[in-house]
């Protein structure tokens, strides 16, 4: 006998208060390698070492980052979210900026923490793929840091392929290294 059935709902930017409730927070325990030549990968794997001391990373926390402030930020008016339901409870969301002309830029993914590694993402990053091929783009990236391990795992599992690192693109957060990922959609 199989669980609830996951249900992907395209929703409006006015679901972002909903959208905010799912927290993005999570444990870094690890970080990627970023060292030459591998910067963290060998054979298309993720490398990582143990940070010292684990500590909680909520981006959320961060001025202007809640999804709640985005309206303040950006024109949301080409941007594109899905929520995911699971027997009628909320369990995650995904925010797609689209105002590039052939590029789509994820730019939020979140599951709620008892929710996670159980495909909720996975099926979420699949519905926002599709999404973006019919809507003519002909990439999709995305943002990671390389504190943020799962991501860079759940990415690169995904077929997302690391095409930068910025070891400078976050002044205020001094050790994190912006990484973008993108991924080749079908035309």
């Amino acid at each position: 006998m199989s669980g609830p059935q996951l249900e992907l709902i395209e929703q409006s930017a006015a679901f972002l208060h909903r959208y905010a409730s799912i927290s993005i927070a999570f444990t870094v325990r690890e970080r990627l390698k970023m060292e030459p030549p591998g910067i963290g990968f060998a054979d298309g794997a993720v490398q990582s070492e143990a940070v010292e001391s684990p500590y909680l990373k909520d981006y959320d926390s961060l001025p202007g980052q809640r999804p709640t402030d985005w309206p303040e930020r950006f024109d949301l008016s080409k941007w594109w979210f899905a929520a995911a339901f699971l027997a009628g409870q909320h369990v995650g969301g995904v925010a797609v900026a689209m105002d590039i002309a052939e590029e789509a830029h994820l730019w939020d993914i979140r599951i709620a923490p008892q929710h996670r590694r159980q495909g909720v993402g996975r099926s979420l990053l699949k519905f926002a793929e599709d999404h973006a091929a019919v809507s003519g783009k002909l990439r999709i990236n995305v943002e990671t840091q390389n504190i943020n391990v799962a991501a860079c795992r759940f990415y690169a599992a995904n077929g997302y392929q690391l095409r930068s690192i910025n070891r400078f693109a976050y002044p205020e957060l001094p050790g994190e290294v912006q990484l973008i990922w993108s991924k080749d959609l079908p035309v």
